[in-house]
Parts: C-alpha cells; sequence; structure tokens
C-alpha cells in the first residue's frame, strides 16, 4: 500500500533534489558540448581549449562549493 504524500515511495523533497541534480548534471553535460564544439569548428589552440575547458571545471567546482557550504551550514 502507497504511503500517502509520496510518489513512488519518494517525498517532494526527494524528488525535487533528483531533480535539481539531474538538471544541473544535464547543463554541465550540454556546456561541455558547446565547448567541445566550439574548440572542433573554429581549430582552437591547445592552449585556448583548456582556458575554455578550465572555465567550465571552475563553473562547476563553485556550484559544488556552494552545495558543501549549504549542507555544513544546514541552510
Amino acid at each position: 500500500m502507497p504511503v500517502p504524500g509520496t510518489l513512488f515511495g519518494y517525498t517532494e523533497a526527494q524528488l525535487a533534489k533528483f531533480g535539481l541534480w539531474a538538471g544541473l548534471s544535464g547543463l554541465v553535460l550540454f556546456k561541455l558540448f558547446i565547448i567541445r564544439q566550439l574548440v572542433r569548428s573554429n581549430k582552437l589552440s591547445p592552449v585556448a581549449a583548456r582556458v575554455l575547458y578550465g572555465i567550465l571545471v571552475v563553473s562547476v567546482a563553485s556550484i559544488l562549493a556552494i552545495v558543501l557550504m549549504l549542507n555544513y551550514w544546514k541552510v
């Protein structure tokens, strides 16, 4: 018998958290695809490609840092 207030046994908060992580992961993969296409189509130098990939890594690291801080301080 299903528990009231759940969907497939998951609460609304659990589904929202899953959706948030799935959406952020999809966004990062989409950005990676865009950068890859830019590097290939414009025949960028390896240094320029590393700079673009580095910017992507820094943006992902900042998102993870925010999540870790929010979990640490229980906001």
